[in-house]
């Protein structure tokens, strides 16, 4: 306690990480996972286990979180485990950068500031109840920066290359640092500089991830039969959904909504004004921390192009890695506007722009918080209904001879029904589905297929309805059971 005390920023900062948890902990052991590509992602790992060569099962995802997944698999356990390590992974980031910055500023309030705008993020919070990999690819391009900014390159590019298999985004940092280390060298005209410890080892940070990333890619050609299938399938699947191509196609004022979309609006709707204290403190920011605005800058434009592109869905969780990246900045920004007030009476004690500052961050970390909770109790409502009615069924079957064809990760997952008896082939109105489904037929198996309503009529063809859920505003397509 004498510890606590003495250490008044720190104590703030553990008590504040603590509440968070036991948020998160409790919300995990109540509420399902709300994002359904966590359960796409298990499942991938579940297929992966079956059949280790087939590199395209990971479709236009990266390996390494599914492989992750498959140590889970193997033990035994369901996805809940992971969702309970996010917690703990998402809590280390707000303690890392506060023990970083702290060295580097030992009696400015910014480390803390910072550390405090960090674990009361709402996106870090939810996506730390989550079993996607957000939260471990932010912690990993956190320890990127630190290892990188104390000059220890072959570590720095070992979390890289490990980053490279697990976000698109580490990518980005890649051309990002190597750009970074070009200008230092046209700069310095020289390979050994000055800025890097005069190291050619600072080389493997550009090296290695790289080699990582044409290993990736010829092992996807051997396995595809196509370059880059996974990056040209991400761009069809985004476009498909959003049924736009790029943000042209929405008249100027779509491009410059776009353009503003992560850099400005993201962090808006979940910080309110605060926000605007980011770009205020870019001049102090800047000269401190170069890697770490470099790396921030290269994930905020490639998630920035990759929405005008249509090549993702303009999901808040991309947001997430550059979280730490916007709340030093906004920790910068709140002292130099602290600074600057003091000259006018009202603000001389230097105590009343910090409090509304935390005032707002409260507000809207509670608010966010509540919502996502109450959006979560209502989730999910046809596949849990769909889930009860499968467990009926799995239940009756005591010989558990059955086979069921599944379109739908969040009822497998959520049934908790032994993965082996699932088949995930991705089935459509054509014929290759036809076939597969008489093939399946042949098997000495009471068969089932669980999928959404727009494949009914074709399926119907092959067995009957016996589960349909309800009808829903927010999803015209229910979850219907056959029996084939």
């Amino acid at each position: 306690m004498n510890f606590l005390r003495k250490n008044i920023e720190l104590s703030i900062l553990l008590i504040t990480i603590l509440a968070v948890a036991v948020w998160q902990i409790v919300f995990i052991i109540q509420l399902p996972d709300g994002d359904t590509d966590a359960y796409a992602h298990f499942i991938i790992a579940r297929d992966v286990v079956r059949n280790w060569s087939n590199l395209s099962l990971h479709w236009v995802w990266l390996p390494l979180f599914h492989y992750i997944g498959v140590f889970f698999v193997l033990i035994g356990s369901e996805m809940q485990s992971i969702r309970y390590i996010n917690v703990i992974v998402w809590k280390a980031i707000p303690l890392l950068l506060y023990f970083n910055l702290k060295k580097k500023e030992p009696e400015s309030l910014i480390p803390v500031s910072a550390a405090l705008l960090t674990a009361l993020s709402p996106i870090g919070i939810l996506m730390g109840t989550t079993a996607q990999p957000e939260p471990l690819f932010a912690l990993l391009i956190l320890l990127f920066i630190i290892s990188f900014d104390k000059g220890k390159f072959i570590i720095s590019a070992f979390i890289l290359a490990i980053s490279c298999m697990l976000r698109y985004e580490a990518w980005a940092v890649l051309m990002g640092i190597a750009l970074y280390i070009l200008i230092s060298i046209i700069k310095e005209k020289s390979l050994k500089l000055s800025a890097f410890k005069k190291s050619y080892s600072v080389y493997y940070v550009i090296l290695l991830p790289a080699l990582t990333i044409i290993c990736w890619s010829v092992l996807r050609y051997l396995s595809d039969g196509q370059w880059f299938v996974f990056l040209h399938g991400t761009q069809k699947f985004a476009s498909d959904a959003l049924k736009q191509n790029n943000s042209i196609d929405g008249g100027i004022f779509g491009l410059i909504k776009d353009l503003f979309f992560y850099p400005f609006w993201i962090p808006f709707i979940f910080t309110g004004i605060t926000v605007l204290l980011a770009p205020l403190g870019l001049k102090k920011f800047y000269p401190e921390n170069k890697v770490l605005f470099v790396t921030g800058i290269s994930i905020l434009i490639f998630i920035s192009v990759s929405w005008m592109m249509k090549a993702n869905l303009g999901l808040n969780r991309h947001f997430t890695s550059i979280i730490p990246f916007y709340s030093v900045m906004a920790a910068d920004g709140l002292y130099i506007l602290n600074e600057y007030s003091k000259k006018y009476k009202l603000f001389k004690s230097g105590k009343l722009i910090p409090l509304a500052a935390s005032v707002i961050i409260l507000v809207y970390s509670v608010m966010w918080l509540y919502i996502w909770r109450i959006n979560n109790e209502t989730s999910f409502v046809d596949r849990k209904a769909a889930v009860s009615f499968l467990s009926r069924i799995y239940n009756t079957e005591s010989d558990k001879n059955i086979l069921i064809l599944s379109n739908e990760p969040v009822v497998e997952v959520l049934s908790r029904i032994d993965y082996k008896l699932f088949d995930h082939f991705w089935m459509e109105d054509n014929k290759e589905t036809s076939d597969y489904i008489l093939h399946l037929k042949k098997t000495n198996k009471n068969f089932y297929i669980i999928t959404n309503s727009k494949l009914e009529q074709f399926l119907k063809q092959f067995g009957v309805v016996i589960f349909e859920s309800a009808l829903d505003t927010k999803n015209p397509d229910r979850i219907i059971i056959l029996k084939i």
